[in-house]
C-alpha cells in the first residue's frame, strides 16, 4: 500500500478511524470473544503499530 501520494493524502488516518467503528464480534455461545474484529478482518495483531498507520513527522 502507498502511504502517501504526491498530491498529499491522510487516507491512512481516516482508514484507522473507520476500522475502529466496525462492530464485528465473533463470540462463542458462552459470550467469550473468539476473534478480535481486527484479526477477523485479516489484520495482524499489531497493525496499528506499523509505520504505515502512524502520522508522518
Amino acid at each position: 500500500m502507498l502511504r502517501s501520494h504526491s498530491s498529499g493524502s491522510n487516507w491512512h488516518l481516516t482508514f484507522k478511524t473507520q476500522i475502529k467503528k466496525l462492530d464485528v464480534k465473533l463470540q462463542a455461545p458462552d459470550g467469550a470473544e473468539l476473534l478480535s474484529p481486527d484479526v477477523s478482518m485479516g489484520f495482524p495483531g499489531d497493525w496499528l503499530e506499523l509505520d504505515l498507520w502512524k502520522q508522518a513527522s
